[in-house]
């Protein structure tokens, strides 16, 4: 049995043609083979299968991956409970009520808690409370992961003190040397070394709770990354939001025309929707090319969450068209 997982995170038309004669003679081996691929990179690099991976159709099984079902979601959540809260099991059943019922009619939190890992964060965020906002989106979830888990440092008990920013000067230049690494495919890890990080004690303190934290997370032969894929996505936009890296903008804009531009599409929803003003929201738009199919629904996207239906009325003569 040989499994690949993530396949999306080196997947590109290049690798595709090398892939399928090493494919075939796996299989005429008698070797069987379990691989992961996001949605959008299957479809775009691996369908159709009968010319993508000839001669493989007959062995080729598809199953998507669901969402966590509602009895699911309950069960997640008052399991995380117990786990946090063993003494107290009332406190989980009423928060997996609440977000039950809050996302009844609202399209964004279902997405949300009907995804493992983003279920996981937002039960680790608002346990204490007991309270998860209406208006909860993705973004702004990975917003308040970052205020509490990157820009906070337990013993000063502050987002101002000295470790607490030297935490996130950390990610910012872990996202901004990964960036900066990555050609078409976007890189997720790197040495340390790499990332040449000056250790004062501050900083040394810093990477060590992030890493005791859970944010960053050691690969194989000591290779650093953030824990998940969707992490690096917002880390990237949010150093990206800053104008002192208009020259780094440009060059995400220069990714977003490569023909394999779809690794990109994630990390510019983010900055979209994260950016500070409607006036650099705009500004960013108007580099983009609209008439790519990507590019205009992840636009269309990031002007939903920032609620603007403005932006949306301007994008309308083009999805008629």
């Amino acid at each position: 049995m040989l499994l690949l997982d993530t396949l999306d995170l080196v997947l590109n038309r290049s690798l595709v043609i090398a892939l399928a004669p090493i494919l075939r003679t796996l299989v005429a081996h008698g070797v069987n083979m379990v691989f992961t691929c996001r949605d959008h990179e299957f479809q775009d690099l691996l369908e159709p299968t009968r010319e993508k991976l000839p001669g493989l159709v007959a062995n080729l099984d598809r199953h998507s991956l669901r969402g966590f079902t509602t009895p699911e979601i309950q069960q997640a959540t008052t399991a995380f409970f117990q786990v946090t809260y063993p003494d107290q099991p009332e406190r989980g059943n009423a928060f997996a009520q609440q977000i039950l019922q809050l996302s009844s009619d609202n399209r964004s939190l279902r997405s949300i808690i009907e995804n493992p890992l983003l279920l996981a964060l937002l039960c680790d965020l608002f346990a204490e409370e007991g309270q998860v906002p209406y208006d909860l989106t993705v973004s702004k979830l990975y917003e308040r992961y970052w205020y509490e888990k990157v820009t906070y440092y337990r013993p000063e008990g502050s987002h101002e003190g000295r470790v607490a920013l030297a935490k996130e000067t950390v990610c910012l230049q872990l996202a901004q040397t990964l960036f900066e690494l990555s050609d078409q495919q976007l890189q997720e890890a790197l040495y340390l070394d790499e990332l040449a990080l000056n250790l004062s004690p501050p900083v040394d303190t810093a990477y060590g709770d992030l890493l005791s934290e859970g944010v960053l997370a050691y690969l194989t032969h000591r290779r650093l990354h953030f824990f998940h894929q969707t992490l690096l996505e917002y880390a990237l936009a949010y150093w990206l939001s800053r104008r002192s890296v208009q020259q780094q903008q440009q060059h995400l804009f220069e990714k977003l025309h490569q023909p394999d531009a779809y690794t990109w599409l994630p990390v510019l929803r983010q900055q979209l929707t994260i950016v500070g003003t409607q006036t650099e929201y705009d500004r960013l738009v108007s580099h983009l090319d609209l008439e790519n199919l990507g590019i205009f629904t992840t636009v269309a996207y990031a002007a939903a969450s920032r609620d603007r239906p403005d932006a949306l009325v301007d994008l309308l003569p083009m999805a008629l068209d």
